[in-house]
């Protein structure tokens, strides 16, 4: 008798859908997109980090996109790397806030793990 384990998949093939804000597979996805945006957005000495991921879906593809819409604040943290610190405070009161749209490809057999697809971003008043 041959016994096969059945891994559940997170959603059908080519069909996006709603993902929790708060698993772990959606903070990886955005940490790495935050970093890719503040790694690219040299016209702003101050680097941002999360306020808050307002929705993803995910889609299972060859691998995993993660479709998410994320709210990003300043910090005080000059940019002298890509990443941002913990210890990284917003800035007070907020000085700017950004609503952006990140679509980040998994794949995690290849190299590099993660992908930053589409980014696109707007200036919010808070």
């Amino acid at each position: 008798i041959l016994m096969m384990e059945v891994t559940p998949v997170l959603a059908m093939p080519g069909q996006p859908t709603d993902a929790q804000v708060n698993s772990p597979q959606v903070l990886a996805a955005a940490s790495f997109a935050v970093d890719e945006f503040n790694r690219g957005n040299l016209g702003d000495p101050f680097l941002y980090k999360i306020v808050r991921i307002k929705s993803a879906k995910v889609q299972v593809v060859a691998g995993l996109n993660f479709f998410l819409k994320v709210q990003l604040g300043r910090t005080t943290c000059r940019r002298s790397g890509s990443t941002v610190k913990s210890s990284c405070n917003f800035q007070s009161p907020r000085k700017a806030s950004l609503r952006c749209q990140f679509t980040v490809t998994e794949v995690p057999w290849e190299g590099p793990r993660y992908r930053l697809m589409e980014k696109k971003c707007t200036e919010t008043k808070v």
